[in-house]
């Protein structure tokens, strides 16, 4: 009998946007910890090789707020777990309803769901949030993909910061070099 593991599907989203660019076949593998109590990295992605290479990420995941096609992810800020430099990138994950004219409730299909994930550096993630007294974190997007403001009362430095250079998807080319 095959034991049965689980994960959380931010960070099986992570590593299916992640194993676009980093493949089997070019001898890039993803790993997990066996115990959920494992702190501060939540998955590995290692080059095989002569000369091995490991980047370990931590995922950070939030309920979401919707308003038309406004969307609100607040998170618990997190700037005491990035001193500890277990992890090499943060990922902040969000999954939000596509929105059609059509659509009077929200769909339990994945199909209709769309996922945000954005990659920061420890460096990164200390210098856009704030001293430890901010509880949460907020970050608004649209459903184009354009991360437009930060509440900079609740955990952010500067209100209005665009983060939309920092989507995962733009960042594949700066992961493990």
């Amino acid at each position: 009998m095959e034991p049965i593991i689980s994960i959380p599907y931010s960070e099986f989203k992570a590593i299916e946007i992640l194993q676009t660019k980093f493949k089997k076949n070019k001898d890039y593998a993803f790993y997990i910890p066996v115990s959920r109590q494992q702190k501060g990295v939540d998955f590995i992605l290692v080059k095989n090789g002569l000369k091995s290479e490991t980047t370990r990420f931590q995922v950070k995941s939030s309920k979401l707020y919707s308003n038309g096609n406004k969307h609100i992810l607040w998170l618990n800020n997190f700037i005491e777990k990035t001193s500890r430099e277990n992890a090499d990138w943060y990922l902040i994950f969000g999954l939000y309803p596509l929105i059609t004219k059509n659509s009077t409730k929200k769909s339990k299909s994945i199909e209709n769901w769309k996922a945000v994930t954005l990659c920061f550096t420890p460096e990164e993630v200390r210098e856009l949030l704030t001293e430890e007294k901010f509880l949460y974190v907020q970050i608004s997007f649209n459903e184009k993909m354009q991360i437009t403001s930060i509440n900079g009362t609740r955990g952010f430095k500067n209100n209005g910061v665009d983060l939309t250079a920092y989507q995962l998807e733009k960042r594949l080319d700066k992961i493990m070099k």
